[in-house]
């Protein structure tokens, strides 16, 4: 290795090539590296989900979601089975044991449900098998709408806005929803179809006879052969009313005879609104294989070709994806460069020359250029994580350079050349900077095995920072000598921060020396400090992920069963025109769906407020809880990716039984309890509220006494209730329409008119309903939830962010003092599993990263008890990590439990460095106390340069400066406290713990040497014994 520093001081013009090379080769890394908001990542979840229209949740749950779970319940890997039966549709959520092939487990859930699903009702749709994409939300939403009222925007985004789009390379997926929906109407005569004895389906039926293009075969037409085709199509509205109807009695009428063609706008089922004016709403999803910030700039080109082509309509950007991306990272690579600056300003106060920091500094831009090169390589992407692995880089890219610089002024020092000392200097101490880069590099070695959702968000970051570590190695052993050596930088000794620290090395040195004395004052304090830790993390709150400010809050609205979409539109209008008056508030979006009873408000937020988006949320909360007497309101922070599974102001909590009856029982006794929580604003159940339904109870018998089976039957109500398509997308006048036939408006509105229908049969005999059919009012539960077959309810309590653990307390003391009826038990949600196999994770991690560091260290000194002493220095390092946990009112979540891990690796070097030297300089011969003092005090500036370059890095991400960093903030909080704590306590407690254990070797050693002088002292004895005895035979014998 020594060869390597004589090869870069002896070459020095190579060693600049090279730079210049290095830093070539960044620039075409960054311009090529993928720029995202967080790593790729994705969870072992599946999705399978079949609509039923006009069904109930019970015949969802009975005849579709009750099958499909014993199909795919044996499926090798599955883990978790959840079923939700809605009205109209329902679905199943499969959860997999991770390290699951999803290629593998798509393949056998689809073979089982296609299996199934010919036993499902005909009017069911087919199953649809999705993999879960926690990046499965919308890159970019747009809003388009027209101030003219003739225009047709729904039309217009179908026909031709979306081609358009669709010309983007980097689009994948458009998604309209909102909007007007033209169609043309077939309006029935009541009077007319029952004279004639037809229904909707003949009609229907008629219809799409003469509407097809089918081949005929092929004929010659001189030397060709022509194939042959036969069609008819009607083009327009005039040839529709033409089309010919056979009547039961054999005559032959006209469309028009029996009803009424017409354009027609649908029934709005769905509203989509922009700042509370209707619009239709286009969602964009970019390719997996390119990037939101390569599609935005796509998508603006389009737009602004649109705006120009298209005058008579606005498009507005919602949402855009990339602007998140590029602000966060923007803001971290701000952090990373002050970083820099900050950490070369700390070199040179402590140096006191220009020239010593710049050497020292230059080693971190370089090895941040080297590292991006090989994340680049390896196809990492720049994101909030690896990002913040190279600001935690930052100061430890430091370390080595500090040491190398530091031994390198000691040989000028001695009266060597500069090259000399460069090389001298370098080569003493490379032994130790490589053994302490190994140290820091094992300790993330752990991640690259590490499964499960943190594996996926930490390996990353685990890479960058290995990355980080060797890049700066070989800047340390090759540019710092080199630099060195040509910039020739002299030490100040007399600065004013050297005087400072000369100050305070001595005050060190007093201090220490007490400390050295008051041995068992020092281990019962440590005793004590520990002991305090502990009690103290037993204070603090979990959670999985802290969530993100995106600057969005999302309010969900849940409707009471079965109103209709007028009224759920006031509410949505009172709440517009809420979230319209706040001053934090720029835009806003509105969605409502009827068939689910929900609806959502996205406000997004002025760039330049100063008020968090949390603060925002508790404030509507509180101001919404009593909003509508027929809706619950809740307002959240919205976030993406993986922080999007954690809220801030609510708790989910979960009952299950094989009795549905018992369930809703116990859901609404125990929903009663919670309200009466002091700090509880609201506690919603997901199957509290039961709708009401009108039952049509069929008799088989005189239905085909009637001349109807069941099933026809029940497909013709059906279709007297809700029309029946004839055609789809015939092109009438170059537009695409759908062509449906119905009753008039409202005609079957009441359950009255339901009763009152008739139908004819095939004879021509009219027969009404009510002689083949009963129809009853019933209750059943808007929402039926299995997991794993049992019957699941979700309560889930709302408070704000700042009363949320106390409200959490409580309900754990309610929770444990519920007795439940037979048959119902508490459940466990997805997020308290998950949380606990993370952390489970995340903990084994830290165990093997934490015995890597002593077997590297075992080996390094080849000794047990030296290792196991300067580990000491984690624990230590824990007290100040769990103290300003508790400050920063911080959480443990998977992020603060890798601060810990990454704390071992820098606050174990610290310990190295001071231990290394106290063993050196007893080698030396100095004295065991003399030498602990003069290691502490020799090596009190590289690790007070470690901790405030350090320190200073993590600080914008600790107390939130870094925008959309929040999720890491856990983990640079455990450092910076951790750092503060380790720094003191090492520099004080650890000597003193050297000191113990070096004096008990002693004793050891003088009570090991006084037994074997003994032995010694015995053998003599007893060979002086034997030789006297000798010399007496030989006497007697003479």
């Amino acid at each position: 290795m020594n060869g390597i520093v004589k090869g870069a001081l002896n070459r020095p013009i190579t060693v600049i090539v090279a730079i210049l090379g290095l830093v070539l080769f960044a620039l075409v890394s960054i311009s090529k590296i993928t720029l995202k908001l967080m790593p790729d990542m994705s969870i072992p979840y599946m999705v399978v989900n079949v609509t039923y229209p006009g069904a109930s949740p019970e015949e969802v749950d009975d005849l579709i979601i009750d099958p499909l779970s014993d199909a795919v319940k044996s499926i090798s890997g599955m883990k978790n089975t959840q079923g939700i039966s809605n009205e109209n549709y329902g679905y199943i959520l499969m959860e997999f044991e991770y390290g699951t092939d999803m290629d593998d487990a798509y393949n056998d859930v689809k073979e089982a449900v296609d299996g199934i699903s010919s036993s499902f009702p005909d009017d069911a749709g087919d199953p649809n098998v999705m993999e879960i994409d926690m990046d499965a939300s919308d890159d970019m939403t747009l809003s388009v709408t027209s101030d003219y009222p003739d225009v047709d925007v729904l039309s217009l985004v179908n026909n031709d806005l979306e081609p358009m789009f669709k010309n983007a390379s980097a689009l994948s997926e458009v998604t309209v929803t909102g909007g007007d929906e033209k169609y043309i109407r077939v309006r029935l005569s009541p009077e007319k179809v029952n004279q004639y004895g037809l229904s909707v389906t003949s009609v229907a039926n008629a219809i799409s006879a003469v509407n097809f293009s089918m081949p005929a075969g092929s004929a010659d037409y001189g030397d060709q052969v022509l194939t042959l085709s036969t069609e008819v199509k009607y083009e327009k509205l005039d040839e529709l009313e033409q089309v010919p109807i056979s009547t039961t009695k054999g005559d032959v009428i006209h469309l028009s005879d029996v009803a009424e063609v017409s354009y027609g706008i649908s029934d709005k089922t769905s509203l989509s609104k922009y700042d509370g004016k209707d619009n239709v709403s286009v969602g964009l999803k970019k390719k997996q294989s390119s990037t939101s910030v390569e599609l935005s700039s796509q998508i603006k080109k389009i737009i602004t070709h649109i705006e120009k082509q298209y005058p008579n309509i606005k498009v507005n950007i919602v949402n855009d994806a990339s602007d998140t991306i590029i602000e966060s990272l923007t803001s971290v690579a701000k952090s990373i460069v002050e970083a820099v600056f900050l950490a070369m300003f700390v070199l040179f106060l402590f140096f006191g020359d220009l020239k010593g920091a710049l050497i020292v500094g230059s080693s971190m831009p370089i090895s941040l250029l080297a590292t991006i090169i090989l994340m680049n390589f390896m196809g990492l992407s720049l994101n909030v994580v690896t990002m913040n692995a190279l600001v935690l880089g930052i100061g430890m890219m430091t370390d080595n350079a500090v040491v190398v610089i530091e031994m390198c002024f000691r040989k000028r020092d001695e009266g060597m050349g500069f090259k000399e000392a460069a090389y001298e200097g370098t080569s003493i101490v490379m032994g130790s900077v490589i053994g302490s880069t190994i140290t820091s590099v094992v300790v993330y070695l752990p991640l690259a095995v590490m499964e499960g959702l943190s594996g996926q968000m930490f390996k990353q970051l685990g890479f960058t920072i290995i990355f980080t570590l060797v890049t700066s190695l070989i800047s340390a052993i090759t540019l710092v000598p080199v630099f060195f050596n040509i910039y020739k930088p002299v030490e100040k000794k007399k600065s004013v921060v050297n005087s400072i620290l000369d100050w305070l090395s001595k005050k060190y040195g007093i201090a220490l020396r007490r400390f050295l004395k008051w041995k068992k004052t020092v281990l019962f304090a440590s005793i004590i400090s520990l002991v305090l830790m502990v009690m103290m993390a037993g204070q603090l709150k979990s959670e999985l992920m802290q969530s993100t400010d995106e600057g969005t809050v999302n309010v969900a609205v849940t409707f009471r069963s079965n109103l209709n979409i007028d009224e759920m539109s006031k509410v949505m209008d009172q709440l517009e025109e809420f979230v319209s008056k706040s001053e934090y508030i720029e835009h806003y979006t509105t969605t409502l769906n009827q068939s689910g009873a929900t609806g959502s408000i996205a406000a997004y937020e002025y760039d330049d407020i100063k008020v968090s988006t949390q603060d925002i949320v508790d404030d509507w909360n509180q101001k919404l809880n009593k909003f509508s007497n027929i809706a619950e309101i809740k307002a959240s922070s919205a976030s993406t990716g993986g922080s999007s599974m954690s809220t801030s102001d609510s708790v989910k909590y979960y009952l299950e039984s094989y009795d549905m009856k018992a369930l809703q029982a116990a859901s609404k006794d125990l929903q009663e309890s919670m309200r009466g929580v002091n700090g509880v604003l609201r506690v919603e159940s997901s199957i509290a509220e039961s709708g009401s339904q009108v039952k049509i109870d069929i008799n088989p018998v005189m239905a085909q006494q009637k001349g109807f089976s069941a099933q026809t039957l029940a497909g013709l109500i059906y279709k007297n209730m809700s029309g029946s398509t004839a055609i789809e997308d015939v092109r009438i006048d170059d537009t695409t329409y759908d062509v449906k036939v119905e009753y008039p408006k409202d005609y079957f509105k009441n359950v009255s008119d339901v009763e009152t229908m008739t139908f004819t049969n095939s004879s021509g005999v009219s027969v009404p309903l009510m002689e083949m059919a009963e129809v009853r009012l019933e209750s059943a539960p808007s929402v039926i939830r299995r997991k794993n077959g049992k019957y699941n309810a979700e309560l889930t309590v709302t408070a704000t962010s700042t009363t949320i653990d106390d409200v959490k307390e409580k309900l754990g003391e309610l929770v444990k003092t519920t007795i439940l009826p037979d048959g119902v038990s508490f459940g466990t949600s997805a997020m308290d599993e998950m949380m606990a196999e993370e952390f489970s994770s995340i903990g084994m991690a830290i165990g093997i990263a934490f015995f890597l560091v002593f077997a590297v260290m075992a080996i390094q000194f080849e000794s047990i008890i030296d290792s196991v002493l300067i580990m000491i220095s984690i624990p230590f390092a824990l007290i100040g990590s769990v103290a300003l946990l508790l400050i920063m009112k911080a959480k443990i979540s998977m992020s603060s439990l890798m601060g810990i891990l990454m704390l071992a690796g820098i606050v174990v070097n610290n310990g190295i460095i001071l231990i290394d030297m106290a063993i050196q300089n007893q080698k030396s011969g100095m004295e065991t106390y003399d030498a602990l003092v003069d290691a502490g005090m020799g090596r009190l500036r590289p690790i007070l340069i470690t901790t405030l370059t350090t320190e200073l890095a993590m600080m914008p991400v600790a107390f939130g400066l870094a925008k959309n960093s929040e999720n890491m903030a856990g983990m640079a909080i455990v450092m910076v406290g951790g750092l503060v704590a380790s720094t003191i306590l090492s520099l004080l407690f650890l000597p003193t713990f050297y000191l113990i254990i070096d004096n008990i070797r002693a004793k050891i050693e003088r009570f090991n040497q006084r037994r074997k002088d003994k032995k010694i002292e015995k053998r003599d004895l007893k060979s002086k014994e034997r030789q006297l005895k000798n010399n007496n035979k030989d006497n007697k014998d003479n």
